[in-house]
């Protein structure tokens, strides 16, 4: 005998059978079905797999967080700055540009023996260094909304730009006036201005 799930229709299929329909909803069932036994590493390291699989979690967790800095209310982005953002983000930044550990560094100004005794205390960035932060989050954003697309954006952010006399728009973010030639490129872009 097996199983059945109730779930609300959504797309027809020929795995269900359709129970009950009403103007703003309809009602089937959904055979379970049995989940694959785990293959290769997975059946052999259970333990392994399942802290992977929720180092990853915490991983897309802790990018959306990074990016989500730039959408924080005005008093809330001034308040995060001053106490300071965990500096596991540096890390995530990376992992989200697909960045050398180096590169990333260097764009927030933060030596790497000071980032490492940081990420591994789980301490947070001084209030300069959390400001960076949240410029290239709030770039990012803008270019992801300009781009409509992450991929897009990242690509955007790291290659040579020739209006930036072929730096990469993410190396200019580690100064103010650096952030302001991007946004206005960005802003050019989207409105199909002149710079």
């Amino acid at each position: 005998m097996s199983s059945n799930k109730i779930l609300p229709a959504t797309k027809p299929n020929k795995n269900v059978k359709l129970i009950s329909t009403t103007r703003r909803r309809s009602v089937a069932i959904v055979p379970q079905v049995a989940k694959p036994k785990p293959t290769g590493k997975a059946a052999r390291h259970p333990v392994r797999s399942a802290i992977s699989r929720s180092r990853s979690l915490e991983n897309m967790e802790s990018i959306s967080s990074w990016m989500q800095v730039a959408q924080l209310p005005n008093m809330e982005k001034i308040k995060q700055i001053r106490q300071g953002f965990d500096a596991v983000m540096l890390k995530t930044v990376g992992e989200y540009f697909n960045l050398p550990e180096i590169r990333v560094l260097n764009l927030m100004g933060v030596p790497k023996t000071t980032a490492h005794r940081l990420m591994k205390k789980h301490e947070r960035l001084n209030q300069n260094d959390s400001e960076r932060l949240y410029r290239v989050a709030m770039v990012t954003q803008m270019a992801v909304e300009v781009f409509c697309s992450d991929e897009n954006a990242k690509e955007w952010l790291t290659k040579p730009n020739f209006a930036l006399q072929n730096e990469a728009p993410l190396d200019m973010l580690d100064t103010e006036p650096g952030a302001e030639i991007v946004k206005r490129i960005l802003n050019a872009i989207e409105t199909g201005g002149v710079l």
